[in-house]
């Protein structure tokens, strides 16, 4: 697959095939997602994951009751 960096246009070739290269991606995903959600945390700000192949009024039906 041929990914492009949207803010240096830099492109390159990743082979999505490749086990290690699915579990490496997987891995940093998953260290992003966390250290996210403890800055979030820290900052005491609120903060909901909305997936786009869902519908999105249900998860901020959630947050938002979760406030009260």
């Amino acid at each position: 697959m041929r990914i492009k960096d949207a803010e240096t246009e830099h492109e390159q070739w990743i082979d999505t095939s490749s086990k290690a290269v699915r579990k490496a991606h997987h891995d940093w995903w998953i260290q992003k997602q966390t250290e996210l959600g403890d800055t979030f945390t820290k900052s005491n700000v609120d903060s909901v994951s909305v997936r786009t192949d869902q519908d999105y009024v249900k998860a901020l039906l959630n947050l938002f009751a979760k406030r009260n």
